[in-house]
């Protein structure tokens, strides 16, 4: 459906006409079209690894063993919404 929707926006379509037709927000269209450029985030990567590794894991233990790292600062409610973001697929 990604590749569908990116298709009708560079044919030109409105952003609203697509939305309403695939029944989406507007903000999920331009969410999906933003989506096709996605660049690599090595942070996304170690979190899923350890959630994989540890599915009972939660967003606390995983921020800890990142923090264990000392490699990469990043606060907790990143380590949520990547989590949030990748358990939900």
């Amino acid at each position: 459906m990604n590749q569908i929707i990116s298709f009708l926006v560079s044919f030109g379509l409105p952003i609203t006409r697509i939305s309403k037709d695939f029944n989406l927000s507007r903000s999920t269209v331009y969410r999906i079209i933003k989506g096709d450029n996605k660049h690599y985030d090595p942070l996304e990567e170690k979190i899923k690894d350890i959630a994989l590794r540890n599915p009972s894991f939660g967003y606390r233990r995983i921020f800890a063993l990142l923090k264990q790292d000392k490699a990469s600062i990043i606060r907790r409610y990143i380590v949520f919404i990547h989590l949030v973001t990748f358990k939900d697929f």
